[in-house]
């Protein structure tokens, strides 16, 4: 099954950092496009100016977010939705950390690799291998997430 992938029209980026990562993931999209019911990319400005690239996918209902910020900070969010009769997280995991000195390339290959740990296992196993993927960022796991 093929995904449904959107890129901003716009997705003019005017940090040289975030544009480097988005140039990456576009040069994955058809790959991710074959793992995910969804993939996309859109930019957003918050509130005290800082530009941010926002990568979102749907792999088996498993919901994924990876945000960068323009001062090379990330954060990162993987949620399975529960039974719908009692709502709530099946499995939830959200972490922020730094950039540091990963190249754009191994962000999408953690992006990727993330995929491939959040869904199809008992959940119990996902935090640990979803946080052993983003490892070099040094995680900071968010309370009550995961």
């Amino acid at each position: 099954m093929r995904a449904r992938t959107r890129e901003e029209p716009d997705l003019v980026l005017a940090s040289p950092s975030l544009a480097s990562i988005a140039s990456a993931f576009l040069r994955r999209r058809r790959a991710l496009a074959y793992k995910t019911s969804t993939f996309e990319l859109t930019r957003e400005t918050d509130a005290d100016g800082h530009e941010r690239l926002n990568v979102d996918a749907v792999v088996r209902g498993t919901h994924v977010r990876s945000s960068f910020w323009d001062d090379s900070s990330l954060w990162y969010r993987a949620c399975h939705p529960g039974p719908s009769r009692s709502g709530g997280w099946e499995f939830m995991l959200a972490f922020s950390g730094e950039v540091g000195d990963a190249k754009p390339d191994d962000l999408v290959d953690m992006f990727e690799r993330s995929l491939d740990s959040a869904h199809g296992k008992d959940p119990s196993q996902h935090s640990s291998e979803i946080l052993a993927v983003w490892d070099r960022i040094r995680p900071t796991v968010e309370r009550g997430a995961g």
